[in-house]
């Protein structure tokens, strides 16, 4: 089986210059210098096309809009269904995604006028869909507004009872936030030393993650252990509370045989485009 992951997409139908904040709000005008991100998304794919490599398996570990909208939801997921095909596609979601808007637009369920007037739907998506033989467990561990995520106790229940119904079949697990201190200049999920503990035993033998828009390839709770780059954006610590964003992204892919990763590859763009530097 061979795997593509993708991460931190932070979609929205429109970029430039008109979206600038007049009130100083950096990190808005950092976004208004972006291009599209779904150009880096099809400079992507496009290389793998022409790796001439077949995907069994698209992973986006989250962050698939900018605190997007159901429509925004709707066209994201239209572009890549109409460059992948019907290839499995798997998906959780991160700090930026909306979870209301992410039920409407890309899952489709329930309508504005299906709900409580001001009534917000903030249910973790989780899910485990089978590929292969493998089990690929989405595991949210995001909170909208929250940046380094959350992981309570009815979280891990769900992810407690879906590792028992897994049983001894081989697992990935698919999450936004990283698990590891060493893994970015970000802090990591706070609890994530309570979710290494549960997978210890479990058939996972690989996990995904996204969240610091940089690549990493480790080790946690003795498993390999992959962060993708980022399809929009990446921000580098430059000293004095700065942080320097430029456009750069990539991609990373596996292939899996046997239950065990046989090869793993990161694949990073720069353009040399800098978006700007904001003071923390």
């Amino acid at each position: 089986m061979y795997i593509l992951h993708l991460s931190d997409i932070h979609y929205r139908r429109e970029f430039g210059k008109g979206f600038r904040n007049a009130n100083g709000d950096g990190y808005q005008n950092m976004l208004s210098a972006m291009q599209n991100p779904t150009v880096f998304l099809d400079e992507c794919l496009d290389r793998v096309a022409g790796d001439r490599e077949t995907v069994d398996l698209v992973v986006v570990t989250g962050d698939l809009t900018e605190d997007g909208n159901a429509e925004d939801y709707r066209s994201l997921k239209h572009h890549i269904r109409e460059r992948i095909g019907d290839v499995p596609l798997v998906v959780t979601l991160g700090n930026h995604d909306n979870k209301q808007s992410f039920r409407e637009g890309w899952l489709k369920e329930g309508t504005d006028g299906e709900r409580t007037a001001g009534s917000c739907d903030s249910r973790p998506y989780h899910q485990v869909e089978w590929v292969d033989g493998t089990a690929v467990i989405s595991f949210d561990t995001s909170a909208q507004g929250v940046p380094d995520g959350r992981l309570d106790e009815e979280r891990l229940n769900w992810l407690r009872t879906a590792l028992k119904e897994v049983g001894n079949h081989p697992a990935i697990l698919v999450t936004h936030h990283h698990l590891l201190c060493e893994q970015g200049q970000i802090p990591p999920l706070p609890e994530s030393g309570r979710l290494l503990e549960l997978i210890g035993d479990s058939g996972i033998f690989l996990i995904l993650c996204g969240h610091t828009h940089h690549h990493y390839a480790g080790l946690a709770a003795g498993r390999p252990c992959h962060i993708a780059d980022s399809l929009s954006f990446c921000g580098d610590n430059v000293g004095g509370g700065k942080v320097r964003f430029q456009e750069k992204y990539g991609y990373n892919s596996y292939r899996i045989e046997e239950g065990m990763v046989r090869m793993s590859r990161s694949e990073t763009f720069a353009n040399g485009r800098i978006l700007g530097t904001l003071t923390f």
